[in-house]
């Protein structure tokens, strides 16, 4: 699937598509600058990171893995931003994302690109019917008692279309919460 490269003098792990070398994760364990704090704002770090995106992946991705959300944590293991840019089909997430986090001074601390290219098929092999059947399957079914929380397109090892929901339910004891997953016949 990929090479595994570990730099440890550098403390940076790098993995590469062995079939093409696309870059799928790097990550910077450097906890000093992890840990080291800055002013760097969620429109600096979008912007660092879209730009990032296009030297890495070209113009083509960065259109094809349009900007989904970004997270900011604060944390023992340190204070950053990870900016996700996720593909869809037919208007529906997938697990295909790219996701980037810099740290407070703007440093890139990882890249995490596993799925690339994973639903590269999928417009072809699928409709917009195909998905909008498989969404009132989901709502019929669990729309009384469930609230549906997430929604994303996946596939399975032999390239079978699924949509994944995780849903969620208040219960006398508590909060319910189980993932489902609907065939999507294409």
């Amino acid at each position: 699937y990929g090479r595994f490269h570990t730099y440890r003098s550098d403390t940076v792990s790098m993995d590469f598509r062995a079939s093409t070398g696309e870059l799928m994760l790097f990550t910077n364990f450097d906890e000093a600058a992890r840990t080291a704090r800055g002013d760097l704002t969620e429109r600096e770090a979008k912007e660092i990171t879209d730009a990032l995106l296009r030297s890495l992946y070209g113009e083509e991705a960065a259109a094809e893995y349009p900007y989904d959300t970004t997270l900011f944590t604060d944390s023992e293991l340190g204070v950053f931003y990870s900016v996700v840019y996720r593909k869809q089909v037919w208007g529906m997430p997938t697990k295909d994302a790219i996701q980037i986090s810099v740290n407070m001074q703007g440093e890139i601390l990882d890249i995490n690109a596993k799925y690339l290219g994973l639903f590269s098929l999928a417009e072809t092999r699928l409709t917009e019917k195909n998905i909008s059947d498989a969404l009132a399957v989901l709502q019929s079914a669990f729309s009384q008692n469930w609230s549906i929380l997430d929604t994303k397109l996946v596939m399975d090892a032999e390239g079978e279309y699924f949509l994944s929901a995780l849903l969620e339910k208040s219960t006398p004891q508590g909060t319910d919460a189980m993932e489902v997953y609907i065939s999507i016949l294409s």
